[in-house]
């Protein structure tokens, strides 16, 4: 009976044994496991976080481009302000001291230069002028006179001159042929507008230069 009874505890025991070694095997397995997952929960986590970083870089790369393009444009906006309005204040200044120079004694070359340039680029040999008044009172017999012979001697051009009856109500003068077909604007206001333009294009010129030896 004794040895019955011995025989039971030390099943007991074994089967108590292997029960709690197949639990700790179990509990082993499973944080093994858990640790697996928590290694690949934590992985996932610094892809995520990798993209959204990666995400926020790239638009704020756009925005900063955004930025700064804007930025550049307004730049460029202000210097073409800055440069029409210098343009604009320095002829002004020109258009003042022109006037003033219509009475100086060295306008009267000046004049015949205005006239010659108009009387080469028209065709035909009868020519009217249209003057302002001041140089109407210039513009003599005499002084027509001298002026034709001068365009026929130097340029081989021979021209016959008279002066309209009309005024301009400011600085130069208008060439137009006897027919009313051609004309050349030579008024002050006419060539001053020429320059501005020549220089507007010189200026956009330069701008777009600079532009494009940066981007090289």
């Amino acid at each position: 009976m004794e040895d019955q009874h011995a025989s039971s505890e030390v099943l007991r025991q074994e089967i108590l044994s292997q029960s709690e070694k197949e639990v700790q095997m179990i509990l082993d397995r499973a944080g093994k496991e858990s640790q697996a997952l928590l290694d690949n929960v934590r992985e996932e986590e610094k892809k995520i976080l990798a993209d959204s970083l990666q995400r926020a870089k790239v638009q704020a790369d756009g925005i900063r481009k955004k930025i700064l393009s804007g930025v550049h444009l307004e730049i460029k906006r202000q210097t073409l302000r800055a440069r029409e309005e210098l343009i604009e204040n320095l002829f002004q200044a020109v258009e003042e001291k022109l006037d003033r120079f219509r009475s100086e004694k060295d306008y009267v070359p000046f004049l015949k230069k205005l006239i010659i340039e108009g009387i080469l680029a028209l065709d035909g040999n009868e020519i009217k002028i249209l003057p302002g008044e001041k140089e109407r009172k210039i513009l003599t017999g005499a002084f027509i006179t001298q002026l034709e012979k001068t365009v026929q001697k130097e340029y081989q051009k021979k021209a016959k001159l008279a002066l309209m009856k009309q005024s301009l109500p400011e600085g130069g003068v208008v060439l137009v042929t006897d027919d009313e077909k051609m004309r050349f604007d030579n008024r002050f206001s006419t060539r001053m507008k020429r320059l501005q333009n020549a220089m507007r294009l010189e200026s956009m010129k330069r701008m777009l230069e600079k532009q494009i030896n940066k981007t090289i």
